[in-house]
């Protein structure tokens, strides 16, 4: 929400002011250049400059009080004793030591010549990141397939999601096929066994396996 209620301020300071990206790592110097040359409106009257930092919130870096040759410079918070001031009111540089990934953000200068009238001369997008490219060292070249040998195999993301897709399409192709053919070709066999029975052979064995015996013959009806 913050960070909302900033974003049109932000844009704000980008169009008056040109925006310069820098890029560090943690542990590194930073030298942001502050002056007046840089300023849209006039270049006389200011008693002061702000270095602010925005991160989603205003916080003040640097104060720099200068009037009659008596330089005052006041940083804040956790800026204390990371930054320098180097030159006059006009044109200065800052010094922003042991830089921070909670460094990153833009950094305006703001001149006033009262609390309520200020103006905005320079501005910077400071990112502080360790994932920054570096070039390759003569120690680890980057390494090139061998020649002839340019086929690109697929990732392994994409390989195992197709494998399991078709052994489901397998699985489905044996249920809906095989297992009636193989049903229909018991069926049939069993049919053609029956009608090579003799009568009496096939009530006999429907009568077996149904766990019914045959009639034991009397034997007055031989005599």
């Amino acid at each position: 929400m913050l960070l909302l209620c900033w974003s049109p301020l932000l844009l704000c300071l980008c169009l008056r002011a040109e925006n310069v990206a820098v890029i560090r790592a943690p542990g590194e110097n930073v030298t942001l250049r502050c002056s007046l040359d840089g300023c849209a409106r006039s270049a006389h009257g200011y008693v002061g400059m702000y270095l602010y930092r925005y991160a989603g919130s205003r916080e003040e870096v640097l104060y720099y009080h200068g009037v009659d040759g008596a330089d005052k410079v006041s940083a804040r918070g956790r800026y204390t004793r990371r930054v320098e001031k180097q030159g006059s009111l006009r044109s200065h540089g800052i010094s922003i030591r042991e830089l921070t990934a909670r460094d990153s953000g833009v950094y305006s200068c703001v001149y006033k010549q009262t609390p309520q009238d200020e103006t905005t001369c320079n501005v910077y997008t400071l990112a502080v990141s360790d994932a920054a490219p570096s070039p390759a060292s003569p120690e680890h070249p980057p390494t090139n397939p061998p020649h002839g040998d340019t086929h690109a195999w697929p990732p392994l993301a994409l390989v195992t999601p197709a494998a399991v897709l078709l052994s489901v399409l397998l699985t489905l192709l044996f249920v809906k096929v095989l297992v009636p053919s193989v049903k229909h070709w018991a069926s049939s066999s069993r049919r053609a066994r029956s009608g090579s029975l003799d009568p009496s052979e096939y009530v006999y064995e429907v009568m077996t396996k149904n766990g019914l015996q045959a009639a034991a013959p009397n034997p007055y009806d031989a005599a």
